[in-house]
């Protein structure tokens, strides 16, 4: 897992707390999020470190990266 400055850990908590709350009040089906509704203590499984590959960044992850930067500035300058 990167290790990011706390400015940016704060982005992407913001930027979580906005897609979480997109998903209920859009009322979108979330497999994951019914099954934490139905089981308090539900704990989603960790992917093993044989399932995941780690390689350099790909398009999609700079393309992402650039994406979550926009989401985050975006809630940030509604906030100030």
């Amino acid at each position: 897992m990167p290790s990011f400055p706390v400015e940016k850990q704060k982005k992407i908590i913001i930027a979580c707390i906005a897609l979480h709350n997109f998903i209920r009040d859009s009322a979108l089906c979330d497999e994951l999020f019914q099954m934490c509704d139905e089981d308090k203590k539900y704990m989603p499984e960790i992917e093993s470190s044989e399932e995941v590959h780690i390689s350099g960044p790909s398009s999609d992850d700079v393309d992402m990266c650039a994406f979550h930067e926009f989401i985050a500035n975006s809630l940030m300058a509604d906030r100030e």
